[in-house]
């Protein structure tokens, strides 16, 4: 504990020392890197997942007979059964206890005893503008074989109502930790915003402040500022986000939306003839008008499409946000804060250690007009690069002199992404692969790319692993007494061709019985596209047999398929955080997401923020040497890449053939 009370310590004299030369030595950010290393370690096993029916979020233990914070939207009430996912996998009933609608704070108890792996409260009053600190939590919702991904960033507002910080968190995320750098919990995850620097915590300070009411189970909230927080139209509902629409969950007496006569299951898709997709764009529309303005409101019931004139209200009560859904919201730019995150001293530290790498990057084209990053690997002009970026029979490569080279594939392989390029040029500058395993969470990486100033600096958030496509059913369940029952069956896909219908109870799979959505869904994610998966399920009292084989999710046969997306833009170079800032304050929403983001035998995620076209350049370690090749912008918080051992293995098989 001692050794980790040094460490903000250590930092701070350490970019004081080193501020005007802009410069870290190799041996301080290495003796960082374990440091942090040793924390996660701590960290990770408090983290939880959180599922109450059909609805999830993460959470954090702080005390060792099983008290665990998370934020309010991920649970409605008090008194509901809860299941916790431990670090190790392990399933474990609880209870939520109290909430705070309005600050979104909640606590959640799990049964028993314990004694559970646990973290301290810190306190979030003290906290600086600068501050380093680290998110985990469970984005996208627990995944087996994967550990609760590290985030490392910094405080960007510590005061108001919300912590803010560039840890970039996401959906799945809402009630998980933002730790401090003595590994105590500072925060709790609320919301985000459109860009990937507005992450909004919970200080923790208000569950210390409110302990006894959180625990004693209270359910309350702040009247006269929930009506100033939710002012404007609303339609008197509470959903979440379904595919091609907003499914409704709730609707609300006396509300507009009751009135008008739509009905919980309904699937929102349109507002005066504008398209929505998703709780956001609904949301969004909504905001464009007034209360007491009609506006027809166009819904999915079944296989009809249905129109509804609705008449909006002024009224708080519907604007809270869907069950275990993380709010987006958007958030005024604060040109201080933004400015702060681009973390000058350590931005030029890093800038050293990867000055001259971008004389081992080029660009690659296509004769389709796409680009993407490519790291020569031998002098004699081999070159590696992301597979499914390329399409057309021209490749052209320009490197950093300016000058350009026709290439020729020669190899390419599909279960990393990686495609092996030959250029008819000599005497290049190759980045030296040097396999890093064992590797460790809280590892240095940092992104290069055709600049001297990195793309952007990160950490390991989760080690190699295996990431296989998912098998997909296409249905979305719900808890039931019996088991779990299908609110909705989607349209052409595995369900749908077995003949599972809308309001079946899923009673067992292959034999074995299902108690909660959260198994399904792990049962299910465990299966690979193709395999056949026999259910048992109870349909108008009946108990029927059926057989579905599991397919790919549609984003995922496009990918498989490796159709790249045909993005002209020029992939020069984004510029980071220490490389993040900049890169991560631009709008995520011109961020692309790598078209082939799964079906990878082994990846290593990290947390840099960078475009799809970034792809294919090197991911070098604190020393500068090149520890593996970035393969896929994947989600909101994370990049995966490809270790260097295995680029290593695959070059030597291209250069045999």
């Amino acid at each position: 504990m001692r050794k980790m009370r040094t460490l903000v310590a250590l930092l701070a004299l350490v970019l004081a020392a080193r501020a005007q030369e802009g410069a870290l030595s190799l041996e301080q950010l290495k003796s960082f890197e374990d440091r942090l290393s040793k924390l996660t370690d701590r960290v990770i096993p408090a983290t939880v997942g959180i599922q109450i029916g059909a609805a999830g979020g993460s959470g954090v233990i702080v005390t060792k007979d099983g008290y665990v914070l998370t934020a309010a939207h991920v649970f409605r009430r008090p008194g509901l059964a809860t299941r916790v996912t431990l670090h190790d996998g392990r399933i474990v009933d609880g209870k939520t206890l109290g909430r705070m609608a309005l600050d979104d704070y909640g606590l959640v108890k799990i049964d028993g005893d314990g004694p559970w792996p646990f973290v301290e409260m810190g306190n979030s009053k003290p906290l600086k503008k600068g501050q380093l600190c680290i998110a985990t939590g469970h984005p996208g919702g627990v995944q087996p074989g994967r550990s609760a991904p590290l985030r490392l960033g910094t405080i960007l507002s510590p005061g108001g109502q919300w912590v803010r910080s560039d840890a970039i968190v996401d959906r799945g995320d809402s009630g998980g930790p933002l730790f401090d750098l003595d590994g105590k919990v500072i925060a709790i995850h609320s919301r985000i915003g459109s860009r990937t620097s507005q992450n909004m915590h919970i200080p923790v300070d208000h569950y210390r402040r409110e302990w006894k009411r959180l625990a004693a189970g209270e359910d309350w909230t702040d009247p006269i500022r929930d009506a100033r927080w939710h002012r404007g139209p609303v339609l008197g509902i509470r959903g979440d986000r379904g595919p091609n629409g907003s499914r409704l969950e709730r609707v609300y007496d006396g509300l507009p939306a009751k009135t008008a006569g739509l009905e919980r299951g309904d699937f929102i898709i349109g507002v005066d003839g504008v398209e929505v997709d998703g709780w956001n764009d609904l949301t969004a529309e909504i905001k464009k008008k007034k209360a007491g303005e009609e506006v027809e409101i166009e819904v999915r019931r079944g296989s009809r499409r249905l129109k509804f004139q609705v008449k909006l209200a002024a009224r708080p009560e519907a604007q809270q946000p869907a069950e275990g859904e993380m709010p987006v919201v958007e958030d005024d730019d604060d040109p201080v804060a933004e400015f702060f995150a681009g973390g000058n001293d350590i931005d030029k530290a890093f800038s050293t250690i990867s000055k001259g790498v971008n004389e081992s990057v080029v660009l690659v084209e296509s004769d389709s007009d796409t680009k993407v990053l490519g790291t020569i690997l031998k002098k004699d002009g081999w070159i590696v690069t992301k597979a499914s970026e390329l399409n057309g029979d021209e490749l052209t490569c320009t490197f950093e002199d300016g000058k350009k080279a026709a290439a020729t594939e020669i190899y390419k392989n599909t279960e990393y992404d990686l495609a092996f390029l030959k250029v008819d040029r000599s005497g290049l500058t190759p980045v030296k692969l040097v396999d890093k395993s064992p590797w460790k969470r809280g590892q240095w990486v940092i992104a290069a790319g055709r600049d001297d100033e990195p793309i952007g600096v990160g950490v390991v958030s989760v080690l190699p692993r295996r990431l296989n496509y998912r098998g997909y059913l296409g249905v979305r369940p719900e808890a039931h007494p019996g088991g779990v029952r299908i609110t909705e069956v989607m349209d052409g896909t595995a369900a749908e061709e077995a003949k599972l219908e809308n309001g079946d109870v899923i009673t067992a799979i292959n034999g074995n019985r299902v108690k909660s959505p959260e198994a399904f869904r792990i049962e299910m994610a465990s299966k690979d596209p193709g395999t056949k998966v026999r259910f048992t399920i109870e349909r108008d009292g009946k108990k029927l047999e059926l057989e579905a084989t599991l397919r790919l999710r549609p984003e995922d046969e496009r990918s498989a398929a490796q159709r790249p997306n045909n993005s002209g833009r020029d992939s020069r170079n984004g510029r980071g955080w220490r490389g993040r800032g900049r890169s991560r304050s631009r709008s995520f929403s011109g961020s692309r997401l790598s078209e082939k983001r799964a079906g990878f035998k082994t990846v290593l995620q990290h947390d840099v923020v960078m475009d799809a076209p970034q792809c294919g350049g090197p991911l070098l370690d604190a020393s500068g040497q090149c520890v593996a090749i970035n393969i896929a912008r994947a989600a909101r918080y994370c990049t995966y890449a490809i270790p260097a051992a295995i680029v290593k293995t695959l070059l030597d098989e291209a250069r045999n053939k």
